[in-house]
């Protein structure tokens, strides 16, 4: 079964390949399998991986291991680090930005925000230790949970780093593996014990949660702007109008903030329209045609970093005309 997973996981983005030791090593180590099953059931996922690799590099030829943006991963051992000390405090609950992506860096936030987020910390990493130093428990066990944890969480983030940036998001599989130790923590300490840090956990990280939602409801944060700004454009074309929409011609005020979101009539593929969307992009308004009562005009307000329609202003410019 988790082969089988690992092989949905690789497919669904090639980071998790990173997945492989420890896949590996998970059935090198099963008490249940003999040697030679052993051998068998570990070259099922490196043959995953080798069928991933050619079906992307040879058959689609879209690349392997590209980064974030596109970008070909290459190897910097100053921003591995920098971006590893980053990934690490993100999961403890520290946000160290940059803004852009992850939202405000900690020493900006409002001082219950940085309390809060140092309380998290504090508890995540005393948890731990309390864990695997507790003389009413298997201590051998308790390390070997850990170092598991701490093994899984480190190949999930491995990825992350190997970019051109680290966002945010990148950490939510680690992050999960946590989430994960610390259940199974909590199953095995005291009960009141585990319960005190459950709830201060909890009310911490809501606090905080609040504070950066509300943060980013400014769209600060790329990726949330991002989802926004198509959000604006599917509502205002293919939900408004549905198939009828390829009737309209659809024009874009060029925004490097804006292209990339949409990347020309490709946002529109998903939808499988019957006929072709007509979209343009186009410097400024003057570029478009003359006649816009079936025209769709979209722009970037740098100020607001919100998506615009304009057409109704075009349209009421063009009847003042």
């Amino acid at each position: 079964m988790i082969i089988i997973l690992f092989l949905i996981l690789i497919f669904t983005h090639e980071r998790f390949i990173a997945l492989l030791p420890f896949i590996v090593l998970l059935i090198s180590f099963s008490k249940n399998l003999v040697k030679r099953k052993k051998i068998y059931f570990c070259s099922i996922p490196i043959i995953f991986v080798i069928f991933n690799i050619f079906i992307k590099d040879i058959v689609f030829q879209t690349g392997f291991m590209v980064g974030t943006g596109g970008t070909n991963i290459t190897f910097s051992f100053y921003y591995i680090f920098i971006f590893t000390a980053c990934g690490i405090l993100n999961l403890l609950g520290l946000n160290v930005g940059p803004p852009y992506l992850n939202g405000e860096y900690i020493q900006n936030s409002k001082l219950y925000v940085q309390l809060f987020s140092f309380f998290i910390s504090l508890i995540t990493v005393g948890l731990i230790i309390f864990f695997i130093r507790n003389n009413k428990l298997d201590k051998r066990s308790n390390l070997m949970a850990v170092l598991t944890a701490i093994f899984l969480i480190s190949l999930l983030l491995l990825p992350a780093v190997l970019t051109i940036r680290l966002e945010l998001r990148w950490v939510y599989a680690p992050f999960i593996v946590l989430l994960l130790l610390f259940a199974y923590i909590f199953g095995r300490i005291e009960k009141k014990l585990s319960y005190l840090a459950l709830i201060l956990l909890t009310v911490f990280s809501l606090a905080n949660n609040l504070y950066y939602k509300d943060y980013n409801n400014n769209s600060r944060v790329f990726f949330i702007r991002s989802q926004e700004a198509a959000e604006v454009v599917y509502d205002d074309t293919v939900k408004r109008y549905g198939e009828n929409i390829t009737d309209y011609k659809i024009y874009v005020i060029k925004n490097s903030d804006f292209e990339w979101i949409l990347l020309g009539e490709t946002f529109f593929k998903q939808f499988e329209l019957k006929k072709k969307v007509t979209f343009n992009y186009v410097d400024n308004i003057q570029d478009i045609e003359n006649s816009t009562e079936h025209a769709i005009i979209f722009r970037f307000n740098d100020d607001t970093k919100k998506v615009e329609n304009i057409s109704k202003l075009i349209l009421k410019q063009e009847a003042i005309k």
